[in-house]
């Protein structure tokens, strides 16, 4: 307790000491950020997911920060998880070489299912295994304009599933990528990255964008040394149009396809000793989706959005084969109620058709066709020139368990120009899916003294939606246009979380004599969990800048009488703490250097059967940019360099990890 004591005040005065420094500085001295935009601009930045409408950054109601195109570009990273690994409150985990854990403010698992992803207003939440497969999402990072991430609930407009977070990944205009840009690179983990682009314009003001991306990933080595049959290729294109103007009328359309072949190697329960067997595996994917958007704006500051998309996923894994077709419209109005009150409402209809073919993971049935019908209302007030009230409610109507309400209420304080204070409340679920009502899966063999094999198999049940009831508050600060002090606090109340109740065991005689012991999913847990999230941004100079962020979070967890784990939500490996520092530096107009060092807490073991305990480590990554000419960058990147190797996550029940490797990887970019 002494030691989390002192890691917390030294994280505490750390981020408070730029503050306290610097709080009289004369303006006289303030420089530049080092990419386009400065501390200032950024914190005036429009954003959109906070509300669904346009509203600054510092006045933001929400933990949230915002990943620019600059922050890409200095980081060096190649993937979307690797970007969140600067978000305070954001836990990324890499498992393999092409899986990767992402959570929010806890509930750490691989398919985190508490956490809504967005790109360009597209959900690609997996209803079939509750979560999101990143290795999907690997586009063209350049493509990305911004990425705006909110710790915290949004369920009053996102709906369920937005529950401990929301990013949403928000791509260029078509007429911000006229042009070409090629990227070649190569690496020791990465072994290749290959992206092309090319936008032109058509019509009177019409534009139009082409890009595609080949990777290949290297095998990595499991806990013990061995070789985790983990290497993986993929390809991606993807196409976006913009045209017309928001007055007249704004449409674009963008869709895009991606394949891939994701090695790995799973544990599958067998009756022989000593039962369990290593299993290689390639899991296949093809995914498709294309997407059209209508937005127009009225004179009043009136505007409405229609939005209409439809995907097909197919990825055909070691546990199951989901083949998926998901049909999603959504409109949305704005509109001004007078000078003090702003309204926006919506409807929204999804229809899922899933076919899931049994494998080591058997659904029953295979089938189903879910729809989802959903309405929200959100009206901002202003109480006056200080205050601001945001009232929202959410009701959407799902196949398993009936209608769902998610209401909230924000309130933000305007200090002065330079601080800002907020508190919310709010209510989110993260509704059941098809494999928490449909599967069967035998998880673990063992011996049993009636002389034939035990296996424990978890079985679906009628659970229903896991509820939080979250409490916020923050506050932010800016000086000089060269600091930024942002903090938020939060606890949460978790109620009817998944966890498995034991049923009575009985005997199957197929293939082999063997006695089942039945977990079955219930509504058997609840949680509370307590937090804070600092970040203090600060540039020193017209060639350095710092970012530096600590969080803090203490879980209780209860479970029901008779109720145990759900065997996939690690709720023992809980990291108390994380920090993280960037540092960037410009020494000339030509060069860009960027390290980042993270520290994560130690986790224990979820269960005796993990490979290996992971104690608290450090991971530093650096990045260094030369630019020969305009348009022309060379880059030099290398992650992990304080080991040759370090795990990162606990054994998930299938996956075994990798120990990731410190890497080098070399690359070359081209705009014209």
């Amino acid at each position: 307790m002494r030691t989390k004591s002192r890691f917390f005040i030294l994280g505490s005065t750390l981020l408070l000491l730029p503050l306290t420094l610097h709080a009289d500085e004369d303006q006289s001295g303030k420089g530049k950020d080092l990419g386009q935009a400065d501390i200032e601009s950024l914190m005036n930045m429009e954003v959109t997911t906070a509300s669904k409408k346009s509203e600054s950054l510092f006045d933001v109601a929400a933990a949230m920060t915002v990943i620019t195109q600059d922050d890409i570009r200095r980081s060096g990273a190649r993937t979307i998880p690797d970007l969140l690994r600067m978000v305070p409150g954001f836990e990324v985990q890499q498992l393999t070489s092409n899986r990767w854990k992402v959570s929010a403010r806890g509930f750490e698992a691989e398919f985190a299912n508490k956490l809504q992803v967005l790109i360009d207003g597209r959900s690609v939440y997996e209803p079939d295994f509750a979560g999101v497969y990143w290795d999907s999402q690997d586009m063209v990072l350049d493509n990305i304009e911004r990425i705006e991430v909110i710790r915290g609930p949004g369920g009053s407009l996102w709906g369920a599933n937005a529950v401990d977070g929301i990013i949403n990944i928000i791509t260029k205009s078509a007429k911000d990528t006229l042009g070409g840009f090629i990227h070649s690179g190569a690496g020791s983990l990465d072994r290749t990255v290959q992206e092309a682009r090319y936008g032109s314009k058509f019509g009177k003001d019409g534009f139009f964008r082409v890009s595609g991306k080949y990777r290949l990933g290297a095998a990595t080595r499991d806990t013990l040394g061995n070789d985790n049959r983990d290497a993986w290729h993929s390809t991606r294109a993807d196409f976006r149009a913009d045209w017309g103007d928001a007055q007249k009328g704004a449409f674009m359309v963008q869709g895009g396809t991606y394949r891939a072949r994701l090695g790995r190697t799973s544990h599958k329960a067998v009756m022989d000793p000593p039962f369990v067997a290593s299993v290689f595996e390639t899991d296949t994917v093809l995914h498709s989706f294309i997407l059209g958007r209508w937005d127009v704006a009225g004179a009043d500051k009136s505007g409405s959005t229609l939005q209409l998309f439809y995907e097909h996923t197919d990825r055909d894994l070691f546990e199951a084969h989901p083949i998926r077709d998901t049909v999603d419209l959504d409109y949305s109005h704005r509109q001004d109620l007078g000078a003090r009150n702003s309204l926006i409402y919506g409807l929204g209809y999804r229809q899922n058709h899933d076919d899931v073919l049994s494998k080591f993971i058997i659904y029953t049935p295979e089938l189903r066709n879910t729809h989802l019908y959903s309405g929200f209302l959100q009206d901002e007030l202003k109480l006056d020139q200080n205050n601001k009230l945001v009232a929202g409610i959410k009701a959407e109507h799902n196949d398993f368990t009936g209608m769902e309400i998610q209401p909230s209420l924000r309130l933000t304080h305007t200090i002065s120009k330079d601080q800002v204070s907020w508190l919310a409340v709010s209510r989110s679920v993260r509704t059941p899916t098809q494999s928490d009502f449909d599967l069967a899966v035998d998880s673990l063999d063992f011996p049993t003294d009636m002389g034939i094999p035990g296996v424990v198999r978890l079985v679906g049940g009628h659970i229903k939606s896991e509820e939080l009831i979250a409490y916020e508050a923050g506050f932010r600060l800016r000086k000089n246009d060269r600091f930024l002090f942002d903090a938020s606090a939060f606890f949460n109340q978790y109620r009817n979380l998944r966890a498995t109740l034991a049923r009575d065991p009985f005997q199957e005689d197929l293939p082999t004599p063997h006695i089942v012991f039945p977990y079955q999913y219930v509504n058997g847990l609840s949680a509370q969990t307590a937090g804070i999230e600092l970040d203090t941004k600060y540039q020193a100079g017209p060639s350095w800048k710092f970012d530096l962020f600590y969080r803090y979070e203490a879980p209780r967890f209860r479970f029901t009488p008779g109720s145990t784990s759900d065997f996939q939500t690690d709720i023992d490996s809980f990291s108390h703490h994380t920090a993280g520092l960037t540092a960037a530096f410009q020494p000339s107009s030509s060069l860009l250097a960027n390290v980042q060092l993270f520290y994560y807490d130690h986790v224990r073991p979820l269960a005796p059967t993990d490979l290996v305990s992971i104690n608290s480590n450090w991971r530093l990554d650096a990045n260094f940019i030369w630019t020969a000419k305009p348009g022309l960058d060379f880059n030099l990147n290398f992650q992990n360099l304080l080991m040759p190797k370090r795990v990162e996550t606990n054994f998930d029940g299938f996956t075994v990890p990798s120990s990731i490797p410190r890497s080098v990887y070399a690359g070359v970019s081209y705009k014209f």
